[in-house]
């Protein structure tokens, strides 16, 4: 019997650039950042408290939703671990955008300030400990 290909075609997904792709050694050396072992465990109640940390808006585009996802900084593809200095409320645009893109180069491409991100999130970290 003939196997079929599983793989299906999106025609509104676009390919991305390949600088978008790889991760850059400017994140490679950013990440990961330090964080206690008391808070590599994402419970529901840290989960609450970055929310709120980030005024329950998405962290790349400020926007106010009910519906905010939690985002690995570092995208578990590659190899991004799901704990408080890696998640970050992202509105679903913004995740689905950034998926497994670079970060750096991703932010630059947004018109966003990755060293204020940056900062913030090892903030976030100091908070929540």
């Amino acid at each position: 019997m003939k196997r079929r290909n599983t793989k299906t075609y999106h025609p509104k997904r676009r390919r991305l650039p390949r600088h978008l792709v790889r991760v850059s050694s400017r994140v490679q050396q950013d990440f990961p950042l330090p964080v206690p072992g008391h808070l590599k465990i994402l419970t529901k109640q840290r989960w609450a408290a970055i929310l709120d940390f980030w005024g329950q808006r998405c962290a790349y585009c400020g926007t106010g939703l009910d519906i905010l996802t939690k985002d690995h900084v570092v995208s578990k593809r590659r190899h991004g671990e799901t704990h408080v200095g890696n998640i970050v409320p992202a509105c679903p645009w913004c995740n689905e955008d950034k998926a497994h893109c670079d970060l750096h180069a991703w932010m630059e491409e947004r018109g966003h300030n990755y060293e204020a991100f940056l900062a913030k999130l090892k903030r976030q970290i100091e908070v929540i400990e």
